[in-house]
């Protein structure tokens, strides 16, 4: 099993769908959101060697206090780190033939932010 903990905070769901809505001719907020984390993403991804798929991932979301939903949080943290892992060369692609299960969990302390466990399955 494979473990990295990524020190950031994610948007919500909720925050990247208000986001998406402020548009300037072809610029729109929330591209620039997704580019902005897939950027720092792959800067903590990089350390990861390459993946053997398929895998599954656990995805342990640190949160200070009990506000945000952890759906919300997990919906576009989970799609902007899948994303990432492709980007930076870790996965190929992250349909059901690569990511075969993901399980969230919730845990609190003073800084937000995510723990990857990624387990390759063996079939």
């Amino acid at each position: 099993m494979i473990k990295l903990k990524i020190p950031i905070k994610f948007p919500t769901l909720n925050d990247f769908i208000e986001a998406s809505k402020i548009q300037r001719g072809r610029w729109n907020k929330g591209n620039q959101i997704k580019q902005d984390y897939q950027r720092t993403l792959y800067y903590y991804l990089c350390k990861l060697p390459v993946l053997k798929p398929p895998i599954e991932i656990t995805y342990t979301w640190i949160e200070k206090n009990k506000r945000r939903d952890l759906d919300n949080v997990s919906a576009i943290g989970r799609k902007f780190i899948l994303d990432s892992l492709q980007l930076a060369g870790k996965l190929e692609n992250d349909n059901l033939n690569y990511v075969v299960g993901s399980r969230d969990k919730v845990a609190f302390g003073d800084e937000y932010g995510v723990i990857l466990e990624i387990e390759e399955v063996i079939r």
